[in-house]
């Protein structure tokens, strides 16, 4: 609610100069002891209002502490005070009171309530900016673009500003109205070239109407003009034509060959379009030229994640938690996935534990941590850290399976049935969907819907491994191998995986499987060839 809190600064600000006697200094003094000396500035006000009970402007201020301190309940009181007794000579408007009192209902989501008053306060004073940009800001909050729409073309008729033209421009392009959005940022890009907002929202812009490579090139020229190289919106953008992409970033490697920022950003690309041969070739060259950094390391990992070679993974994240002045909950959580992946669960669980001492309701870390301990069967700790998971989670489909199938393991047939039939609900799409049909003994449905899922990509071997694990709870034995073959001639190599995946149990002891496991020439499935064929 960073517009809350600048609204509130800026009406104290307005507040403060009401009262005669004081310098500028001092009333200045006042505004930034709110939060630092907040008995100071009660002080202050209330020997204002004792010198005049009726001081509209005092109550005003001094509700302003209680803002800080989180009491919006006195903070109201304070402000319906000075509310009834404002009036002309009040430095602050009625106008101000109202919008400021609706600023506080919205923090506390009292909606209907601050949208009363940012309407109340435009009856007010209808020639006034401040209450139509606090209610374009709540409309926005409930996806009411059209009525923030009308709001902010109202704004334009009061002042024809910058603001107003973008704020209009962004409000267009979440209703897909993106031809007038871009003859908006067309004409203010052709009269102020070295702007750099403009670009970043164009590129919004072209990439909601569809233009990838217009999206790519305006980002890239905002990240170029402004000095910000955040990569994460450059990235998604690429997504939309990463040849184009990879092209433009090429040329600004070798042109602008000092910046290191552009063979970053092809770093950050390839990894996006699991190109990760590409990344870590430029990683090399950045590496030669600049120290390791957290940036460098985080990419190794990924890219060592993506070819399966976990081992390396793990020493990429050693070095970079190393690097990292704080703890990072996540960075534990990588590892320790990369542990489990290389068959060593104790690794695992003992980065999982770290995770969670330093980010104890981190639902990815317990969910890890579940899965880990469901693979060793032991079901009353991963139902344990699974409902922990779910308890702090956005709701998650596949923390439901995972749960379910250990309620399924004990005997617990109802609470299954609930985990699986609510899976089934959270997602419609992935192969989750697919997994909640089949342990609600949907089989046929189960694996057509994984079947539809590979069609759409035909070489992911993620998915056959999926479908090798529909088959083998399915008891479909001669399908689950072949599923799982064509897995692995595409790519699947999360060996450690096949190994612990309880899902594959069915399929362990039989001569095809054997066979499949005897034609992997690789060294590293000695391990998991031995659980195979015990």
């Amino acid at each position: 609610m960073k517009r809350f809190h600048l609204l509130l600064i800026s009406c104290l600000f307005v507040a403060i100069s009401f009262a005669q006697g004081y310098s500028e200094q001092q009333l200045a003094s006042v505004m930034d002891s709110v939060s630092t000396n907040p008995d100071y500035v009660i002080r202050w006000a209330d020997g204002a209002i004792e010198q005049n009970a009726k001081c509209a402007d005092a109550y005003f201020v001094k509700a302003f502490v209680f803002v800080a301190q989180e009491d919006y309940l006195q903070a109201l009181e304070l402000i319906n005070k000075s509310l009834s007794l404002v009036s002309k000579k009040s430095v602050v408007s009625k106008s101000y009171v109202l919008c400021t009192r609706g600023a506080i209902y919205q923090k506390v989501e009292d909606y209907d309530l601050a949208l009363a008053d940012y309407t109340q306060a435009i009856s007010v004073a209808p020639k006034e900016t401040d209450a139509y940009e606090c209610r374009i800001n709540l409309y926005k909050d409930f996806q009411a673009y059209d009525k923030a729409e009308a709001d902010c073309r109202t704004l334009l008729t009061i002042k024809d500003s910058l603001e107003y033209k973008l704020e209009l421009a962004s409000l267009l392009t979440y209703q897909e109205k993106t031809d007038e959005a871009l003859d908006i940022l067309n004409k203010i890009i052709k009269y102020q070239p070295k702007l750099v907002t403009p670009y970043a929202l164009r590129a919004w812009v072209n990439a909601v109407a569809g233009n990838g490579q217009a999206a790519i090139s305006d980002y890239i020229t905002f990240m170029a003009l402004e000095g910000d190289y955040s990569l994460d919106y450059l990235v998604t953008y690429s997504a939309m034509d990463y040849t184009y992409a990879i092209g433009a970033l090429s040329n600004l490697v070798l042109s602008d060959s000092d910046n290191l920022i552009w063979l970053s950003a092809r770093i950050r690309v390839n990894i996006a379009r699991e190109d990760y041969e590409a990344a870590l070739t430029d990683l090399d060259v950045l590496e030669t030229v600049a120290d390791k950094s957290p940036f460098s390391l985080y990419q190794r990992a990924q890219c060592y994640q993506g070819i399966y070679e976990f081992s390396k993974q793990v020493d990429a994240m050693t070095a970079l938690i190393a690097l990292m002045e704080t703890e990072d909950a996540d960075l534990y959580t990588m590892r320790g996935v990369a542990y489990r992946q290389m068959g060593n669960t104790k690794a695992a669980i003992s980065d999982f534990d770290k995770a969670l001492q330093i980010a104890p309701t981190d639902p990815s870390a317990l969910a890890e941590r579940g899965w880990t301990k469901d693979m060793l069967k032991q079901d009353a700790e991963a139902i344990k850290d699974y409902t922990s998971a779910i308890t702090y989670a956005e709701p998650n489909a596949w923390l439901y399976i995972q749960r379910g199938r250990m309620y399924q393991s004990t005997g617990d047939s109802l609470k299954a049935k609930a985990d699986f039939e609510t899976a089934l609900q959270l997602d419609t799409i992935s192969s989750t969907h697919a997994f909640a049909l089949m342990h609600l003994g949907k089989t046929q449905a189960a694996v057509n819907f994984m079947k539809a899922i590979i069609a759409e990509n035909t070489n992911d071997g993620g998915e056959y491994y999926n479908l090798a694990c529909l088959y083998s709870l399915a008891n479909m034995k001669p399908e689950a191998i072949v599923a799982l073959q064509r897995a692995i001639e595409l790519g699947y190599k999360a060996y450690s995986q096949i190994q612990l995946d309880r899902d594959l149990d069915n399929i362990r002891t039989e001569q095809g499987n054997k066979d499949l496991l005897n034609n992997i020439t690789k060294s590293k499935v000695s391990k998991m060839l031995e659980g195979f064929t015990k």
